[in-house]
């Protein structure tokens, strides 16, 4: 082939790839791969689906909406659903598409949308009437599913995902959480174990214990078992329906051996009932003369029953819960010196064990203001501030004034009150007992123990912070020393 020849056939192949490149290079469609459609022609909107019932064999679910973000389960069983579950089902119904559309076969039991195909119908929102899907087996490369509207005979192929979603269990549509209550929403608790009770109130930002006594709450140790018992989840569904005395007291709820009531807003109260320990429906009538030594201890237990007064279903949750709810109620009081945080101190006075000083902060350092004006190390202020403030009484003791007051703390922090003023503490320091000192807070009517493991590191980091050995200080002597001269030595 000369050389003119194959010159002319490659110009002739050029022309003809630029004319392909250029004017017939608009993709054609697959036809094995068609333009997805909506499944429902009119289109839903996931937020106007008021109810939807799923029919697999002989098990029905039913479940409503209940109000803009939560729905319910209305059968089998009444109770709260698991809206996330439910939202996602909605979601899908809105956006399904089919892949393809046939005409309708001669025998649908072959693509497993004979009798008892799983079936999905739904309501929308002012609609009476529903709309439903059938929903059969997977196709040969197992990604989708054959389906059909249950008002047409158009075979579908949707995406499997849909009937992985229903394919479930009634239980398994239920709201796990065991109250439905959220931790910000809840206001007061109150913990009963038999004849003892424990109210504890949300006022402002602290809590306050006002039954059997009015006193501060350790805000730390509520807001821990507020937080739990919201975040309680329920383990196993156990029985729901008609709950007689004795049916409950079978499983250790009649009476039980816990109740607490959560409050939101002034009225509205959730009371969870717990058992003290795993027992089975009957053992609570077995022989008085039964062996204790044989029951599994309460610690030892990993699920108790529970139930939520007022409701007749009976659960299983984590027997971790009744730890909190066991200590004794000292153990929710607070029982620090101060509310304050110690980032929030401004000034401090402090008068005791032969000191005496006044502190304050000016534009993030701290200097000392009497004795003597200095400015102090930033490290030695914080670490006594975190001593002080991390001080906790060991217990309390009769009586409700100081015998005698031998000095005093006083805070001012960076808080105002209403009236516009700083906010003051002040912690009266009492006369040594074994072991310790009694301490007041000022204004409150209840004395503690404050142990000096507590309380001498706290008087160790201020002379530190002073720079001082155990000397008098403006005509203070440390409690205890003699202020009279010593005998001379014998020579």
């Amino acid at each position: 082939m000369s050389f003119r020849t194959t010159f002319s056939m490659l110009a002739v192949a050029l022309a003809l790839g630029g004319y392909i490149y250029f004017f017939e290079s608009e993709e054609v469609p697959d036809p094995l791969q068609p333009e997805l459609m909506s499944v429902f022609q009119k289109g839903v909107q996931a937020k106007d689906i008021q109810k939807m019932r799923v029919e697999a064999g002989k098990e029905i679910v039913e479940l409503e909406r209940s109000g803009d973000e939560s729905w319910k389960l209305t059968q089998p069983v009444s109770a709260r659903a698991d809206k996330y579950q439910a939202d996602d089902v909605a979601s899908l119904l809105a956006r399904l598409e089919s892949s393809r559309r046939l005409e309708n076969p001669d025998d649908w039991s072959m693509f497993g949308l004979g009798e008892g195909a799983l079936k999905l119908e739904f309501y929308l929102a002012g609609k009476k009437v529903p709309r439903g899907i059938l929903l059969g087996d997977k196709t040969i490369d197992g990604q989708s599913i054959y389906a059909r509207r249950t008002d047409d005979r158009k075979l579908l192929i949707l995406p499997k995902a849909l009937k992985i979603r229903l394919e479930k269990k009634a239980n398994d549509w239920r709201d796990k959480s065991l109250t439905g209550l959220k931790f910000d929403d809840v206001v007061a608790l109150k913990i009963e174990r038999g004849s003892e009770i424990l109210e504890i109130e949300k006022q402002g930002d602290r809590w306050m214990i006002v039954a059997p006594e009015n006193a501060p709450a350790d805000k730390t140790e509520v807001e821990s078992l507020v937080r739990q018992l919201t975040g309680l989840r329920v383990d196993t569904f156990v029985e729901d329906g008609i709950l007689d005395s004795a049916k409950l007291a079978g499983y250790g709820l009649d009476p039980p051996a816990i109740r607490v009531a959560l409050r939101v807003g002034k009225t509205a109260a959730t009371t969870v009932e717990l058992a003290e320990i795993k027992t089975e429906p009957g053992a609570a009538g077995e022989s008085e003369e039964a062996d204790l030594e044989e029951v599994k201890p309460p610690d030892a237990a990993k699920e108790v029953y529970a139930r939520l007064a007022g409701e007749n279903s009976v659960y299983l949750v984590p027997g971790s819960v009744l730890e909190p709810l066991r200590r004794d109620r000292l153990k929710f009081r607070f029982l620090g010196p101060f509310y304050s945080r110690q980032w929030q101190i401004e000034k401090l006075d402090f008068k005791g064990e032969g000191l005496a000083f006044s502190m304050a902060k000016e534009k993030g350092v701290w200097r000392l203001v009497k004795p003597e004006e200095k400015e102090l190390s930033g490290s030695d202020a914080t670490a006594f501030l975190s001593k002080l403030t991390n001080m906790r009484f060991a217990a309390m003791v009769a009586g409700d004034s100081l015998a005698k007051t031998v000095g005093k703390i006083v805070i001012v922090t960076d808080k105002k009150d209403d009236a516009g003023k700083e906010i003051q503490e002040t912690l009266l320091l009492g006369l040594k007992i074994d072991g310790g000192r009694t301490v007041q807070r000022e204004g409150e009517r209840f004395v503690y123990k404050l142990e000096d493991s507590s309380y001498q590191p706290v008087v160790e980091a201020a002379k530190k912070l002073l720079k001082k050995d155990e000397e008098k200080v403006e005509g203070l002597e440390p409690e205890g020393r003699s202020t009279s001269p010593k005998a001379p030595k014998s020579p």
